[in-house]
């Protein structure tokens, strides 16, 4: 005796299903807000716009190169290695600002009708406060012709031993 049932599916399958509609958003829940997430003038189909093309090899390795290589040469000038100190021999013009402080200091031409001082000797290495500290001089005691120092630089500068120019 069988006993198999009769009807629709009796074969062992299952019967077909009718698919369920969506449905509508429930007032006040996140379904509805929803359209109003994508901004204005954008449709949310839309692929995105492509990204620029990659730099090319040779330009991200100039990059490398040229990045760090400014900013050392950014560094020495502003320690003042891009300026060397006036020659022994050489003149310059010296313009004193308040309380007999050097305003500006060039070097120019002995020919040069600005020119008032000549440099007899130039001391490295010397802090602004040990130039400041010594009142007796001696920072140009080497150079006898030497009628005043006058110090230039950041940290640690040099002191230039200058002799006046009679006109």
């Amino acid at each position: 005796m069988s006993t198999t049932p009769d009807g629709p599916g009796t074969d062992g399958t299952q019967p077909p299903v009718e698919p369920v509609p969506p449905q509508p958003p429930v007032p006040g829940t996140a379904a509805q807000s929803a359209p109003e997430a994508v901004p204005q003038g954008v449709k949310p189909w839309e692929a995105p716009a492509a990204s620029a093309k990659a730099p090319s090899p040779i330009l991200r390795i100039l990059k490398l190169i040229a990045v760090p290589l400014l900013i050392a040469v950014a560094f020495f000038v502003w320690r003042g290695m891009g300026a060397s100190a006036p020659e022994v021999g050489s003149c310059v013009k010296v313009e004193l600002g308040a309380g007999d402080a050097v305003s500006d200091l060039s070097e120019i031409a002995c020919t040069d009708a600005g020119a008032n001082f000549k440099v007899v000797g130039v001391v490295k290495n010397v802090s602004e406060s040990t130039f400041k500290a010594d009142t007796e001089g001696t920072t140009c005691q080497a150079y006898p012709t030497a009628d005043y120092g006058v110090w230039e630089g950041r940290s640690n500068g040099y002191v230039l031993c200058l002799e006046e120019l009679t006109k």
